[in-house]
């Protein structure tokens, strides 16, 4: 059987890559997939310990919810996964890119949760854009030990992913749900 620890990198490979390149494009699939990941990693925290099995479940269970509130309740939506966004890329920013005491993630989470979900109500376009590059780029660095140059590397795929998105949308518009 194949542990988390194999698992998790592999999906934060495949997971950031899709943020990166397609998360303005594939939204709904987005809000799932930012579900499925918080999921697991809330799973991972407080059901360390427990089979692997039961943590995946979790993930696949926040995953539902989130596609489900992202179809019926639009704007709730944007505004709780702007706030996840923000929350999970500034705690992850904090403690793999500056290294930070973990004992403050909590607060740049906070902090992070604050800002993105008032940038995704307000410029919700751009913010999708600029927030699942982020994302994207945070969860490829942190499947791999890049040591000193992951900072780097971060930024470099960050701006890759940037720069497809904007390409992207002067080819096709996104098509909202009403």
């Amino acid at each position: 059987m194949v542990s988390l620890q194999v698992i998790v990198p592999l999906l934060n490979i495949i997971l950031g890559t899709v943020f990166l390149f397609f998360g303005r494009r594939f939204f709904w699939l987005i809000v799932g997939l930012i579900g499925f990941v918080i999921g697991v990693n809330i799973a991972g925290y407080y059901f360390a310990g427990q089979p692997d099995w039961v943590i995946l479940l979790a993930g696949i269970f926040f995953g539902f919810l989130g596609i489900l509130l992202a179809t019926y309740l639009e704007h709730i939506a944007i505004t709780i996964v702007g706030g996840l966004a923000g929350g999970s890329l500034l705690a992850g920013i904090y403690l793999n890119l500056l290294q930070g005491p973990e004992n403050h993630t909590g607060l740049a989470f906070i902090i992070g949760a604050i800002i993105g979900g008032l940038t995704f109500i307000y410029f919700f376009d751009w913010t999708l854009i600029l927030f699942s590059a982020l994302l994207g780029a945070l969860l490829i660095t942190q499947a791999f030990n890049l040591g000193s140059i992951q900072p780097w590397v971060f930024l470099a795929l960050f701006v890759i992913g940037v720069v497809v998105q904007i390409r992207a949308v002067k080819q096709t518009p996104v098509q909202y749900a009403d």
